[in-house]
């Protein structure tokens, strides 16, 4: 009696098998064209997933009876259980894909889009399609031209060397504000945090990190403008730039008086004697408010949380 309880607890195992089957098999498919067509980092996954569910597939039906028979509850526990996984899965492989996506965007620098566009005005003229560029994109290409003649350095790091001695202007593009230099020692020299726009005089004595694009001073009208504040404009699409910055007075600005307004809250304001690497302060001051600021034709002016407006 209890061998013949036993054959036909196996006889039901075995007709629960096909059903089994056929269940992960409709599942791998799914699976396998969401990850083919939907993500394709992870087509070759979904490929794996259909190849499973084909092979899956055809066990089911060579062991298929000619009857049909319901699919037990077991069965069912069985499949939403291999379900509940391949979605925890599916939700983590989005995670990483997301993240990836995310974090190769942070990564480009503007060294990838003075390629791109380069690439871009390439495509344009191989095939003849004309459109009219946005003044940041005609920036971008000239700085690239640039860089290609050392005259224009990327944001990165340099060792000492690299950068030729000199004044350069900074450019803040984006998020990329800091610039510093260390000595032999490795001991950091200058330092800067600029709100746009600024000048910084490159002794050669060690490594150099900046988050801005820097300009040979001579190299500024090769640009088609006469000054840091136009390339920070014509390269962020902004007009009559009036706020934080360190201007050349006689380059940025003409010399003569001034009045600077504190933008919620303190502003700052500093007169110097030169760029950043090489000035003494003549004159600054923190203050809430207005305030009159007069400077001559070779002096610096720097800015920060305050607008700028010609006394008339």
């Amino acid at each position: 009696m209890e061998q013949k309880n036993n054959d036909v607890e196996k006889e039901e195992i075995k007709e629960l098998e096909p059903n089994i089957m056929m269940i992960i098999s409709l599942i791998c498919l799914a699976w396998g064209i969401i990850l083919s067509f939907f993500v394709v980092e992870f087509s070759s996954i979904g490929i794996l997933c259909l190849i499973i569910s084909a092979v899956f597939g055809l066990i089911a039906i060579t062991q298929t009876k000619k009857t049909t028979r319901d699919i037990s509850i077991a069965t069912t526990i069985i499949s939403i259980l291999i379900l509940i996984v391949l979605v925890i899965y599916a939700k983590d492989v989005m995670t990483k894909f997301h993240e990836n996506v995310n974090n190769n965007m942070e990564e480009t620098t503007s060294k990838d889009i003075y390629q791109t566009q380069s690439t871009q005005n390439n495509d344009d003229t191989n095939t003849s399609i004309n459109r009219e560029y946005t003044e940041s994109e005609k920036m971008i290409l000239k700085l690239g031209d640039l860089i290609k003649e050392g005259k224009v350095f990327d944001t990165g790091s340099y060792i000492a060397g690299e950068i030729p001695p000199g004044e350069y202007a900074f450019i803040k593009y984006k998020n990329g504000q800091y610039y510093s230099e260390e000595d032999k020692a490795g001991n950091i020299i200058d330092n800067e945090n600029f709100d746009s726009f600024g000048y910084v005089k490159v002794h050669g004595t060690g490594n150099i990190t900046t988050r801005g694009i820097l300009i040979k001073i001579d190299a500024i009208q090769e640009l088609g403008v006469s000054n840091a504040k136009e390339v920070f404009e014509k390269l962020n699409d902004i007009e009559d730039y009036n706020q934080g910055g360190y201007y050349k007075i006689g380059l940025d600005l003409p010399a003569g008086t001034y009045i600077v307004e504190s933008i919620g809250g303190r502003g700052y304001y500093a007169i110097k004697s030169g760029p950043i690497g090489d000035s003494n302060i003549v004159k600054n001051n923190n203050f809430d408010g207005k305030k009159t600021v007069i400077v001559k034709e070779g002096q610096y002016l720097e800015v920060s949380r305050s607008t700028i407006t010609f006394a008339q």
